[in-house]
């Protein structure tokens, strides 16, 4: 997932964006989605032929075998970033998952039509080109009839609107827009539903369901710092201004973020 921006100047103190370093934004809410998704649908049978579709460093997979699926499953596991592709490979030779993995983007699979038993694209749609829609075609071509995909996203980024606060106090309401993080439309009930449908897959047979999830966090601060340095940037680029004011920048997101309902402190780590 490459979230940088084409610019001349970045600010000493921000990180650059990279594989891992995005894995410490979402942490653990990417398994825990898997896992309340998985408790969605019925469990996959002897003859299931899944595709991890946006697989990071395979956490979906992690959760799917919590499940103690048969022996007999097969694992296709893509994304288009080869670090993410490599975690993914270490971990499924550590677990001794049934997995294949393999460097391929969501909207140009290298799949034939109706290979797959299960679809899973956790967290990805937003991710891909035109809305998602490319990408849910693909799931839909190479999904068997009677298969079962399911596409997820977050409903709410608390954090994502304390970061556009800041960006606006900071800049001026006048200022250029985020470019990154979740456009406005992905928050509507409906929308993500409406993307699946654009993709092939019958209305009457797309079923939206919430969940709850958390993050962990070991270190707000760093967390904080990561997260500005990913979705911080306005379109127009970063500035010395941006630079200059780093420091108070990340107090105010990480004092905002202390105050959110869904923050709790929990000693050593925070969620």
């Amino acid at each position: 997932m490459d979230l940088q921006t084409s610019q001349s100047f970045i600010p000493k103190q921000a990180f650059r964006p990279d594989a891992q370093l995005y894995e410490e934004i979402v942490g653990d809410s990417t398994a825990n989605i898997a896992k309340a998704f998985l408790g969605l649908i019925p469990p996959p049978g002897p003859d299931a032929i899944i595709h991890d579709n946006g697989c990071g460093g395979g956490q979906v997979i992690g959760q799917i075998m919590e499940t103690r699926p048969p022996a007999s499953i097969r694992i296709e596991a893509t994304d288009i970033d080869p670090t993410q592709i490599s975690n993914c490979a270490e971990a499924a030779v550590a677990g001794n998952w049934p997995v294949t993995t393999n460097l391929m983007p969501a909207e140009s699979l290298d799949f034939p039509d109706e290979t797959f038993t299960h679809s899973f694209a956790n967290l990805l749609l937003l991710a891909t080109r035109d809305t998602g829609t490319h990408a849910a075609r693909e799931m839909h071509r190479t999904l068997k009839p009677g298969g079962v995909a399911v596409a997820t996203w977050f409903a709410s980024i608390p954090h994502q609107e304390v970061i556009k606060e800041v960006h606006r106090e900071l800049r001026g309401a006048d200022a250029p827009p985020l470019p990154h993080g979740m456009p406005d439309e992905w928050y509507a009930e409906d929308f993500l539903s409406s993307v699946m449908g654009r993709g092939g897959f019958a209305p009457e047979k797309i079923r939206a369901e919430s969940v709850e999830t958390v993050c962990k966090i070991a270190d707000l601060q760093r967390w904080v710092t990561i997260l500005w340095s990913y979705i911080g940037a306005p379109a127009s680029g970063w500035t010395r201004a941006d630079e200059e004011n780093w420091d108070k920048a990340i107090a105010m997101i990480t004092d905002r973020i202390r105050e959110l309902p869904g923050y709790k402190s929990t000693g050593p780590g925070v969620k």
